[in-house]
């Protein structure tokens, strides 16, 4: 049996809008994290793509694997840009959350994409980053 013309004429688009809308949801970004001790614990890595989420802690998408290399690249899937923040750190001691000190100070490495201040805590404002085909996000943790 034939499908009739007013079906095919439907069913086309909603083909391509579904493969379109499976296309972004898949989208993967590189992503760069610097300043890791090799072979120490785990990186953990949060991203977000709205100021919204950021401020919320709503994590669009949350990545942990083993510290294997000072230089760790990844390609990280989920997040929809144009504009996306990710933050890091490195679990020493494998708890599952970044330790501070008794000033609430980071005991341990942690970075943020942007350009997050030395001696306060990121913002959105201060770790969004504006998607560059092929580039890098690139993330910095601090020794």
């Amino acid at each position: 049996m034939k499908t009739p013309l007013v079906l095919r004429s439907l069913i086309t688009p909603l083909m391509l809008l579904c493969g379109a809308t499976v296309a972004q949801a898949q989208a993967c970004i590189p992503v760069e994290v610097q300043n890791v001790r090799a072979g120490e614990g785990r990186l953990m890595i949060a991203g977000y793509d709205s100021a919204e989420a950021y401020a919320a802690r709503q994590v669009s998408i949350a990545v942990q694997l083993r510290a294997e290399g000072e230089t760790m690249s990844l390609q990280v899937c989920g997040l929809r840009g144009p504009v996306v923040a990710l933050s890091a750190f490195q679990d020493l001691n494998g708890n599952g959350k970044l330790d501070t000190n008794a000033m609430g100070i980071p005991a341990e490495p942690w970075g943020a994409s942007g350009k997050p201040p030395a001696f306060s805590a990121p913002t959105w404002d201060t770790t969004q980053v504006t998607l560059e085909a092929g580039k890098p996000v690139v993330v910095k943790l601090a020794k």
